[in-house]
């Protein structure tokens, strides 16, 4: 009589997942969710993330450029989490030569997101997987001058956007992916030269 019982609470990742923040949590692993992940969803429908992934010895990658499994499992479901969070993710073309990614939500329940390639020379593998797999719908971002293949899967859009400089600008790119279709995203941003570049260029609220 007028006990909360634990069970009676929502499941909180299954809430996190539709938008909903709990207001509290029925166990202890679940409350870490909570802490983790309700600000993001609490941020509303337009939030852009970056992520990276770094060893104990604060490296990101190893000697030869491999950044595959450079933190642990922890991490990984960590990334897989903020995919499903999210309806884009951002990853630029060396992270897909280097590392062939999926890009898709496999350790936790949950959608994968739209992926996104920066890849103003058309250069990634055709054999890369994001080409490939059909995993999740994929838009590779071109410079209007390259030519890619037109012999691409059907979950493949090509994007052309115009070139400043040496690239597309992290902000035009922002912009594209900031739409009503993708308002939330999730940017890897290994390799950037600092934070705080990253958050002038594409205003990003979370690291």
């Amino acid at each position: 009589m007028g006990h909360d019982h634990g069970h009676a609470l929502p499941d909180v990742w299954s809430e996190l997942l539709q938008g909903r923040v709990p207001d509290r949590a029925a166990t202890s692993r679940e409350a870490v969710l909570l802490d983790l992940y309700g600000p993001l969803v609490a941020a509303g429908s337009v939030i852009t993330i970056a992520q990276l992934a770094q060893s104990i010895d604060g490296f990101i990658a190893s000697r030869t450029g491999d950044a595959n499994y450079v933190s642990g499992e922890e991490d990984r479901e960590h990334l897989h989490r903020l995919r499903a969070l999210v309806d884009a993710v951002v990853v630029g073309a060396q992270t897909v030569t280097t590392d062939n990614p999926q890009l898709t939500t496999r350790a936790v329940p949950g959608p994968s997101p739209a992926r996104v390639i920066i890849d103003p020379a058309a250069r990634i593998p055709r054999d890369a997987r994001v080409l490939t797999d059909g995993g999740a719908r994929t838009l590779w971002c071109v410079a209007s001058e390259s030519h890619p293949t037109t012999d691409l899967a059907p979950h493949v859009e090509v994007v052309t956007l115009l070139t400043s400089g040496t690239g597309f600008r992290r902000r035009r790119c922002s912009r594209c992916c900031g739409s009503a279709v993708w308002a939330r995203c999730l940017w890897r941003a290994a390799g950037e030269p600092s934070q705080t570049s990253w958050r002038r260029e594409c205003s990003i609220g979370s690291i």
